[in-house]
């Protein structure tokens, strides 16, 4: 399950999903409770992610990743290095692409 924003310091209690153009065929969109995830998670892994957390890398470039403008609302350099600087992302720039290092500790937004 795909866990929308949960990188963020303060995850969103709401999250709003809508469609603008139905599919012709499929388009389900799976959704499910953390909470309800969480109790069926096998107890050693939920242990092991109690204790460490979780990290999050992401790479940007021409090839892979989300676009600048799509991952933080800007392509300028100055607003992604704000952005970083107040949500604690590391941030690695070499030859046009971005590297991206986040942590933080588990279960943010779920208990």
């Amino acid at each position: 399950m795909h866990r929308e924003l949960s990188y963020l310091g303060e995850v969103p209690a709401t999250l709003v999903i809508t469609c603008l153009r139905a599919p012709e065929e499929g388009g389900a969109t799976a959704v499910a409770d953390a909470s309800g995830v969480l109790q069926d998670l096998p107890a050693d892994l939920v242990a092991r992610i109690e204790r460490d957390g979780w990290i999050l890398e992401r790479n940007h470039n021409e090839y892979v990743g989300v676009p600048l403008e799509q991952a933080f609302g800007s392509a300028d350099r100055a607003v992604i290095e704000r952005y970083a600087a107040h949500n604690a992302v590391d941030l690695t720039w070499s030859d046009g692409a971005l590297h991206t290092r986040s942590a933080g500790p588990a279960w943010s937004g779920i208990r």
